[in-house]
């Protein structure tokens, strides 16, 4: 028997603005119908959905929620996964990162997926990610079969992935919009993981 969990990025948002970190920011109508057309292609029961409590988040969250008939108190947020997220420990050393690099966007992500060391105001990528596998695991011992899902943003997906798949990531497959992470558990023992850069996109091993 097969329980899976799947880390997803959010659904399309408009453009942050210059100096914002655009935590206000709600879905587009084209991401809220890409979260429908998402949530109708999962197979089988949806048992629990956690979410970082930023607002486009929780809204990918309540429509793959309605979607899949799954009941709101099924629910939950945590800071893990935004708002500041499980790789950050103070967000305003965090965020210089982003503003100091606001010309060269891939210069951050480069940094998120490759670093050995963490950047200022950043956790340990490596052991943060061990300490996030380990309590997605727990999750799924739950669970004989079925999905969970945890909602998230591009810069905890992107940096998790890259330290947990064979081999790092590269900025171009950086995770777009309803991305994720598949992690399956078999039998309570056996861990597996697939990443898909979007929604529709070919499955990397």
């Amino acid at each position: 028997m097969t329980a899976r969990l799947l880390l997803l990025r959010h659904g399309e948002r408009p453009q942050i603005p210059k100096g914002s970190f655009g935590n206000d920011l709600a879905l587009t109508e084209k991401g809220k119908r890409d979260c429908q057309s998402f949530a109708n292609k999962i197979t089988g029961k949806v048992h629990a959905i956690m979410t970082s409590p930023v607002l486009r988040c929780m809204q990918t969250a309540q429509i793959i929620a309605k979607t899949c008939s799954l009941k709101t108190e099924s629910i939950t947020t945590s800071s893990l996964l935004g708002d500041p997220g499980c790789f950050i420990h103070d967000p305003k050393a965090a965020g210089r990162l982003w503003l100091e690099n606001k010309n060269t966007p891939d210069r951050v992500k480069e940094i998120l997926l490759t670093n050995s060391f963490p950047p200022d105001g950043f956790n340990d990528f490596a052991q943060t990610s061990i300490m996030l596998l380990k309590l997605m695991v727990a999750q799924m011992n739950k669970y004989n079969e079925g999905t969970i899902l945890w909602v998230t943003h591009d810069t905890i997906l992107a940096p998790f992935a890259s330290r947990t798949l064979t081999g790092r990531l590269a900025v171009a497959q950086w995770p777009e919009y309803l991305g994720y992470l598949e992690i399956s558990l078999r039998n309570s023992a056996s861990v597996t993981f697939s990443y898909c850069q979007n929604g529709q996109s070919e499955t990397f091993e």
